[in-house]
């Protein structure tokens, strides 16, 4: 059963969110949900790559981790 939550979250935190959900194909929501269950998982020690693993789903499944990160940091960082 899907319950409502009200977050208060920084304005422009949240409009940066919202472009990252629409790049990866998922709503907002989605992530919040998907990275909630991930910290409610019983002694599950998830690195950042495999978090982003799951949060993005499809779109780096395919890719190293080493890979992930590059393309973290190219975005990021613009390197």
């Amino acid at each position: 059963m899907k319950t409502k939550l009200t977050l208060t979250v920084d304005r422009d935190t949240i409009q940066k969110a919202k472009a990252y959900a629409g790049k990866s194909s998922n709503s907002l929501s989605a992530l919040i949900e998907i990275f909630l269950k991930s910290l409610a998982k019983k002694n599950a020690k998830l690195s950042a790559v495999d978090a982003s693993k799951g949060l993005l789903k499809g779109k780096f499944s395919s890719m190293t981790d080493k890979e992930i990160r590059k393309e973290y940091y190219r975005n990021k960082h613009g390197v």
